[in-house]
């Protein structure tokens, strides 16, 4: 069954992103066609990642233990190099023969127009500065490269359910938190161009559930954290339904944005 489901996933893969992914199985884009929702997390598994070619290069700031390089490289036959801070994360994607630098962001101090693709999975909340960061990265870029970052939105549902509470806010961690307005001026004053919002599946039960626990002093992460009231699940759920896709209310939202071809 997994190695179905893989296959399935290779030919929406192949129809939606240009890839010759094998194996791939006959209508599988016909099956994610009939389900909107997987279509979505199948996109955004690879971060709405078009077809490399020979030489791309791809640097997902934040890289963690490398895992989504390892996908992008082994998989979808990018060349692939990371920036990561914690000293463990570094040394497990290293064993994983992947290019880790160790820098901030700002201040990564690398090569101008090397790369092809750049990805920040939940990275730029946390810096002080994101248009000094997105400015940086604009550099790294070569001309009609693309940046791929993914924020919490302030304006999420789960936000104006639980206020100070919800579990988006994430204090100390979150330091500039982002409007898809907001993101989207950043963008642009960073240099991009061609700005647009991607459609993705809204995680809305979790954050509603993670905020009702907060409200109550909860750790919602602890191991005997107790089940939210019907109303709670329920209204994540409504709010999943409602705002998956492309929306303002939507928890977290991806954008994109090009360095011009021509500066």
């Amino acid at each position: 069954m997994a190695r179905l489901k893989r296959a399935a996933l290779n030919d929406f893969f192949n129809a939606r992103f240009g890839y010759r992914l094998r194996p791939a199985l006959p209508l599988g884009r016909e099956a994610f066609a009939l389900r909107p929702d997987k279509a979505r997390d199948g996109a955004e598994m690879v971060r709405h990642l078009p077809a490399p070619h020979p030489g791309d290069r791809l640097l997902d700031v934040g890289c963690g233990n490398g895992g989504f390089l390892l996908l992008a490289r082994d998989r979808l036959g990018f060349e692939v190099e990371g920036t990561e801070l914690d000293a463990v994360a570094v040394a497990r994607a290293a064993a994983r023969g992947i290019t880790i630098h160790t820098a901030p962001l700002p201040g990564m101090g690398l090569k101008d127009q090397r790369f092809t693709q750049v990805t920040l999975n939940h990275v730029l909340e946390h810096v002080h500065d994101p248009i000094s960061a997105l400015r940086e990265i604009f550099s790294t870029m070569v001309p009609g490269g693309r940046v791929w970052p993914q924020v919490p939105n302030l304006n999420g549902a789960s936000h104006a359910r639980f206020g100070a509470d919800s579990r988006l806010l994430e204090p100390p961690r979150h330091l500039v938190m982002f409007t898809p307005d907001a993101l989207r001026a950043v963008l642009q004053t960073a240099g991009f161009v061609d700005i647009a919002r991607l459609p993705q599946e809204n995680p809305a039960p979790s954050l509603f559930a993670a905020g009702w626990m907060i409200a109550l002093r909860i750790d919602p992460a602890a191991a005997n954290a107790p089940t939210p009231p019907p109303e709670i699940i329920a209204a994540g759920v409504n709010a999943k339904w409602r705002f998956s896709g492309v929306s303002d209310e939507a928890e977290v939202f991806t954008m994109i944005g090009f360095r011009p071809r021509h500066v």
